[in-house]
């Protein structure tokens, strides 16, 4: 379980609640893919309702190219109606 806060005059009342989820297979020291799961289920103050919660999953593929230097890739398919229906991602990353 994931929370936020947000400060300030326009900060949101409640905490918002989430969870992530992630099922990963290692095939080999620099390569593994898997599937994340993302849900987002709205404030305390005021949860939503199933449907209008957003949830996406989907498969992803993450691959160390370099010493310390990795490169991650996934689609995510909305599940629920407020989700976008694809988000496309790829991040640059060096571990310390």
């Amino acid at each position: 379980m994931l929370t936020a806060k947000e400060l300030g005059d326009d900060g949101r009342d409640g905490i918002l609640l989430s969870t992530r989820a992630s099922l990963d297979h290692k095939f080999s020291s620099t390569v593994s893919a898997g599937i994340d799961m993302y849900s987002v289920y709205g404030s305390t103050n005021d949860l939503r309702g199933a449907s209008d919660q957003l949830h996406q999953f989907g498969p992803y593929v993450a691959t160390v190219f370099a010493e310390h230097w990795f490169v991650f890739g996934s689609v995510l398919l909305g599940v629920t109606e407020p989700t976008p229906d694809k988000q496309f991602r790829i991040f640059l990353g060096r571990s310390f």
